[in-house]
């Protein structure tokens, strides 16, 4: 909706043009928006400009937080300053600059299509739509994520974006010398450590620890410390048991992606009013069979238009099945990465041992098994 009958046109255009088989209502008047609402509900998408008289797209969207939860809320607005960003990132998913592009529009009809093949219950997507509060995407990752586009790019660009933020270089480098890594050449520079990194491990460092400041005001830092390093050494531990198996080395670093960005959702949870601190988890569950974090990260990566296979690998880490595809194989390889980081006894290990059905990751995980002992104090 926008009271400019010129802009609602070119949007109504670009839309049709871009899903010929979708339907689209156009709504001039943000007062009359329930009545139209209501007679074609539900509601898929609701878009919506930001300054109108009236009623503006801050109150619609608001509304339709309550009214049509399922539905992915898209902000209009020719002011994309961070006080504005930040302010509508409570009741928006996504937040479309004006003038708008056709990519910006086709991002955001990707984002919708992929969430409707997410194996999620009607439920649980009108819960997960009205979670309030959601991280927006880190600016820094922003401008990381255009530079790595660039089929041209050199790693170099990305250390001269980094090297002017030492929280980051504060852990890039130390985790490019883990001897997990497998490196016996210490590094000392960012630029060493992109390197060593890649851009892929390096993209996933720097959304976590850009999040940083948007979760201070709702998390400890002793909680927010406790979750990042459980994220690091699960995705170390994911990584080392996909190279040790003989996975390619985009599995790998998928494997450790998806590990570090589980981390999003245990945030989100942990600073979530309804959050039980003794039961450490949200009641009730969001959907059974799934922990409210992983589908909280799932459900944040989708908008945030990362792969439909990484968070697929995300999505299933916690349900052990067949080692059957690649998804199912690096899902599992989470899985038993995290049991590594859970389990005490000789027979939960002995347990696990047995569900592996593949010799080659057997090996792995007992190899890996051998080695935390040593190595596990350096995993920090």
């Amino acid at each position: 909706m926008d009271d400019d009958a010129f802009m609602l046109k070119a949007l109504l255009r670009t839309a049709k043009r871009l899903r010929p088989h979708w339907l689209f209502y156009g709504c001039e008047q943000a007062k009359d928006w329930v009545s139209l609402a209501e007679e074609i509900a539900p509601l898929d998408m609701i878009i919506c400009d930001y300054q109108m008289p009236e009623i503006n797209g801050e109150q619609v969207l608001r509304q339709a937080t309550i009214s049509y939860p399922a539905a992915v809320r898209v902000l209009l607005t020719g002011d994309t300053s961070e006080d504005i960003v930040t302010r509508v990132c409570q009741f928006s998913h996504h937040i479309v600059g004006k003038p708008f592009t056709e990519q910006n529009i086709l991002e955001v009809f990707q984002c919708v299509e992929r969430l409707q093949r997410l194996p999620f219950v009607a439920a649980s997507r009108a819960r997960l739509g009205q979670l309030q509060d959601l991280p927006v995407l880190p600016d820094l990752v922003t401008q990381l994520r255009e530079i790595l586009q660039n089929p041209d790019v050199e790693l170099a660009q990305v250390a001269a974006l980094l090297e002017h933020e030492p929280a980051i270089a504060a852990k890039l480098i130390p985790l490019a010398n883990s001897a997990f890594m497998g490196f016996a050449r210490p590094v000392t520079s960012i630029l060493e450590a992109v390197l060593r990194l890649g851009s892929k491990l390096v993209e996933a460092i720097v959304t976590l620890h850009s999040l940083e400041q948007q979760f201070c005001t709702k998390v400890t830092p002793a909680e927010h410390f406790q979750i990042t390093e459980w994220a690091f050494k699960h995705a170390i531990y994911s990584k080392k048991l996909s190279q040790y198996a003989g996975l390619s080395l985009t599995e790998q670093d998928l494997a450790f992606s998806a590990a570090i960005f589980s981390a999003i959702g245990r945030l989100i949870e942990i600073s979530f009013h309804g959050f039980d601190l003794k039961e450490k988890k949200l009641t009730p569950m969001i959907q059974s069979g799934f922990l409210n974090s992983t589908l909280i990260s799932v459900y944040i990566l989708t908008l945030w238009g990362h792969s439909e296979t990484l968070c697929e690998v995300l999505l299933w880490q916690d349900t052990p099945s067949p080692e059957g595809n690649a998804v199912e194989k690096l899902s599992f390889v989470l899985f038993l990465a995290k049991q590594m980081l859970l389990v005490k006894q000789d027979t939960e290990i002995a347990e696990l041992q047995d569900i592996i059905e593949s010799s080659s990751l057997l090996a792995a995980f007992n190899r890996l098994l051998a080695e935390t002992g040593s190595l596990n104090n350096d995993v920090k």
